[in-house]
């Protein structure tokens, strides 16, 4: 999850970032509250470069971004 956090921020143009789009909606990571059949790349492509990476960190589950206390050992 945090690689995938990376891959964005690192994203130099939009045809990563569309990449980085059709990994989310197939992926277990995004939060529950999105609809990944609702996501469409013709209205991800409209967005501006900046709009893309914040949609994308938007849609994914950050609960997922840490680990839970009881397995850190």
């Amino acid at each position: 999850m945090q690689k995938f956090v990376k891959k964005i921020d690192d994203a130099r143009n939009e045809s990563e970032l569309l990449e980085l789009f059709e990994f989310a909606k197939k992926s277990s990571f995004i939060s529950y509250r999105v609809d990944p059949k609702k996501l469409k790349a013709v209205e991800f492509e409209k967005l501006s470069f900046a709009e893309q990476k914040q949609l994308l960190r938007e849609i994914i589950d950050k609960n997922n971004l840490y680990v839970n206390y009881s397995d850190i050992e």
